[in-house]
């Protein structure tokens, strides 16, 4: 305790019987109860003076030396302990010593939280998983020990998991915080991206999924809004492996486009019989057809979109060089046995600029295709109705 130490002690107090914001109060060593509801009565701009304090377990707060470090109490004007608890108002909550403000967003799996540790300020993204989206108990008890394998995975483009906290309805997963926000949105502002900046966050984004796919992970869900930039633009992978546990009916479909990602034997029901890992190449060639163009090359990878790319490819836009064409088109190969390999894609030419040319006898731009096919192009970015938002289909 930060009393005993001799050490300030910070504390987070709400007005009791009410759901409202989380105020910070510093309680010096040797303070007394009245010093608690005094600083209490300001930061809380309380009309009547406030007369008890409560912890959160209902019990009368009568000695600070009792209150531990980031606690929240709760501050009475003289009515009986009264908590609201609303799940769905996640703002205010402690979780794992971050004290939960806005929301950063809505992902496939709950809702994410920006969450400032209680002592040392930093910031995380908290993400709030619902337990009932779990398909059975035993699943819960997996992802707890799926989990502990991921906090140990560490590279420059795969977010860091600081730590997982129980909460009353939700499974909260602490992770480093991105202040760049989602790579879809990074998109969606620019229209599409130009060739050079889409390599180079699809090298960035590759050499992750290289990674963890050595450390024996599969994503399982690789998409736009699953790439998350850093202050300095720096590629961070989320979400991994949560489909595995959590049940279909319950995850949140923010728009049809979600579909795309889907590899076509995830589509069909089929994906038990094939490679796992080729189920993250097919993302990864959604992802980069979607940041060159800015919309998604098809809205699902139903039987007639795939007939479609066996006998045509996708239908890219013409400024895109034929580099970009031939690692595209390999990895959006409906057959899996036929879809390039993670480890081939990222000694690509397009991808390397040429690093290996040697190899395979490509241009020294990294452009060259030594036998390219010719896919059918239908004009520039936007001109497609497979928006990065697309219509939902009946």
């Amino acid at each position: 305790m930060g009393f005993a130490s001799g050490e300030s002690t910070k504390i987070f107090v709400r007005r009791n019987g009410t759901s409202g914001a989380l105020r910070e109060v510093m309680l010096p060593p040797a303070s007394k109860i009245s010093d608690l509801l005094e600083k209490s009565s300001k930061v809380l701009d309380l009309e009547a003076a406030p007369q008890k304090a409560f912890h959160s377990n209902g019990v009368e707060c009568t000695d600070v030396d009792q209150v531990d470090q980031g606690e929240v109490i709760h501050i009475s004007c003289g009515e009986p302990f009264h908590k609201v608890y609303d799940p769905n108002a996640l703002g205010g909550q402690i979780v794992g010593d971050f004290v939960i403000n806005e929301k950063l967003g809505q992902g496939g799996f709950g809702s994410v939280m920006k969450g400032v540790h209680v002592e040392t300020g930093e910031m995380a993204a908290v993400k709030f998983v619902p337990k009932k989206s779990f398909r059975q108990f035993s699943d819960l008890q997996r992802v707890y020990q799926e989990i502990q394998s991921l906090r140990n995975l560490k590279h420059p483009h795969v977010i860091r998991i600081l730590d997982v906290a129980d909460n009353p309805d939700n499974i909260c997963f602490i992770m480093e915080f991105a202040a760049g926000g989602e790579l879809r949105g990074y998109v969606e502002r620019h229209t599409y991206l130009e060739e050079e900046e889409a390599r180079t966050f699809f090298r960035q984004i590759i050499r992750a999924v290289q990674y963890i796919h050595h450390k024996k992970i599969i994503h399982r869900d690789l998409k736009l809004e699953n790439v998350l930039l850093d202050a300095e633009k720096r590629c961070k992978i989320v979400d991994f492996g949560l489909s595995d546990y959590v049940s279909s009916k319950e995850r949140t479909v923010t728009d049809a486009g979600t579909e795309a990602y889907l590899a076509p034997e995830v589509f069909n029901g089929s994906s038990g019989d094939s490679d796992p890992y080729k189920i993250d190449v097919w993302g990864l060639g959604v992802i980069l057809f979607a940041m060159a163009h800015g919309r998604l090359p098809f809205g699902r990878p139903d039987r007639e979109t795939c007939a479609k790319l066996d006998a045509e490819g996708p239908q890219f836009k013409p400024a895109t060089s034929a580099g970009y064409r031939r690692c595209t088109r390999g990895m959006l190969i409906p057959r899996p046995e036929r879809r390039t390999p993670v480890d081939e894609i990222t000694i690509d030419p397009w991808v390397t600029m040429n690093r290996f040319a040697s190899c395979d006898g490509s241009d020294a731009q990294g452009n060259g295709d030594s036998n390219p096919p010719s896919p059918r192009t239908v004009g520039a970015a936007g001109t497609s109705s497979n928006a990065l938002v697309s219509p939902r289909e009946n």
